[in-house]
Formats: structure tokens, C-alpha cells, sequence
């Protein structure tokens, strides 16, 4: 990518409708829970098993969910909320996110969320869309359209600090552009490859067009000033029941256990 691509990228942007903005701390009665997932499937020992949440645990985390009366939103709702409190939200609001866009994500847990009547935003590597174990531009087209938020995960799913500017705002920017025009509606949202980010590279994203980003930390609270670094909680594995009750309860408790990101 060139300067004058980037400068122009930059132009684009400037000239969209303005991403989510800096704004005054708020308070609201309830912490909003922001969760990531990455597979949906039984347990693969040389992938990482923490990253493989079995399919009957995922089950028993909605019907936890849809029992106490949770409302899944996604995560641009969730940023519209934070930038004007008088936005009324659905009682025991949670965000569910899953990374990467693997097949999985339409086999497993798609069917799930629709079954409980939930919700959930799913981050695309576009690079990898209709290769062998990720999901087809079709499945993405049918989850959208049934209620299912997309957002971009890079080209490539690159570690961002270690390329140069212009490469690295080439793989948010570019991801965008794709999604936008495979779906036909903006794309908003954007996760950070490895959860790998640094003050400069959470520029990028609003460089690119994007109202919001997110990470994986602790989640502290609905009280932020930065949309390029929204925290999330990282749900693996070997999660008891009681630990995720205890996340969807937070209303902001810092847990380090759910805290490593992929």
C-alpha cells in the first residue's frame, strides 16, 4: 500500500458518517458483559482444547443465559448505548462474540443461538472465507440476516504491531471494504488478530471507518472513553457453570482467569 492510498483511505473515512467518538464518563445501573468465543466444537488436544468449547457446554451457557433472562445485543448497540445513556437497553443486557469465523461458528453455534432466541457478533477473517474449516460467504449472508452481527478480523489474521503501517492498516481497512461489499450493508466493528495491540495500532481502525474495536482484558465496567479498545471476556474450555454465572453476574468484577486472548 502506498502513502497516497493510505492518505486517500484516510480522506474515505473522514468522510463517512463519524465513528463513535470520545465522550464523558457515564454511569448505568448495570454492568453490560462482553464475551468471546473462538470454536464451538468438540475439543482438539494439537489446536489448544482451552480454545474448544464443547458444544453441550455452550448449550447449557445459552440456557443459562435464556433462564435468567439475558438479552443479547451486539456490539454496535452496545457503543451507541455508551455514547448516549438515554438509549434504552433490554434488562440484563450481554454482548456474545466469537472470533476467526470458523465453520463451526455456523454448525454449532448459530443453530444454538437461534434456538434460544439469542444473538452474537462474529469477527471474519476475510482471507479465509470458503477455505476448508471456515465458514462460505453464503453461511455469513444467513446469519447476517437472521439477526447476527459481522465484523472484520483483519485479511490474514496477522499479528498487527509487527507490520509496518501501511500493511497493517491495509489488513483492517481492506477486511472492511470486503465485508461491506460481500454483505451490502457498512460493517462497523473490528477485533484485533491475537488480541496484539498498541496505542498507535487502535488508531487504525477508526482510521479505516470502523465506530468500534475490541480487545481481550479485564471488563471493568460500562465506563470508557475509547471505542478502539472495548475489553472482552474470554470464554475457554475448562469454564465450571458457577465461573460462567459469575461473568454474566459481573456487573463489572475483574476475573483473571477469562482474561488470555487468541
Amino acid at each position: 500500500m502506498t502513502v497516497l492510498t493510505l492518505a486517500l483511505a484516510i480522506v474515505m473515512s473522514l468522510l463517512m458518517p463519524a465513528p463513535g467518538k470520545a465522550i464523558k464518563t457515564t454511569s448505568r445501573p448495570f454492568s453490560i458483559p462482553v464475551l468471546v468465543y473462538h470454536h464451538i466444537a468438540p475439543q482438539v488436544p494439537q489446536f489448544g482444547v482451552q480454545w474448544y468449547v464443547p458444544p453441550e457446554k455452550f448449550d447449557q451457557e445459552l440456557a443459562f443465559l435464556h433462564d435468567g433472562g439475558y438479552h443479547t445485543i451486539s456490539v454496535d448497540s452496545y457503543v451507541q448505548a455508551l455514547q448516549d445513556p438515554g438509549i434504552d437497553l433490554p434488562s440484563r443486557a450481554i454482548v456474545l462474540t466469537f472470533d476467526d469465523g470458523y465453520d463451526d461458528a455456523y454448525t454449532r453455534a448459530y443453530p444454538l443461538l437461534k434456538q434460544y432466541g439469542l444473538t452474537g457478533t462474529f469477527y471474519i477473517i476475510t482471507g479465509q472465507v470458503g477455505q476448508p474449516g471456515y465458514l462460505t460467504w453464503d453461511q455469513i449472508r444467513e446469519m447476517q440476516a437472521n439477526g447476527m452481527e459481522i465484523g472484520a478480523h483483519t485479511i490474514s489474521h496477522p499479528f498487527l504491531t509487527q507490520k509496518d503501517i501501511f500493511q497493517a492498516f491495509s489488513e483492517i481497512w481492506v477486511s472492511r471494504v470486503v465485508l461491506a461489499e460481500q454483505l451490502g450493508t457498512p460493517v462497523t466493528t473490528f477485533a484485533y488478530p491475537y488480541n496484539d495491540h498498541n496505542r498507535f495500532v487502535t488508531l487504525l481502525p477508526l482510521l479505516a471507518g470502523f465506530t468500534s474495536a475490541c480487545i481481550v482484558d479485564y471488563h471493568s465496567g460500562d465506563v470508557s472513553n475509547d471505542f478502539f479498545a472495548i475489553p472482552r471476556f474470554s470464554i475457554l474450555s475448562g469454564e465450571s457453570p458457577s465461573t460462567f454465572a459469575a461473568v454474566a453476574e459481573s456487573h463489572g468484577l475483574m476475573l483473571t482467569s477469562l482474561a488470555a486472548g487468541r
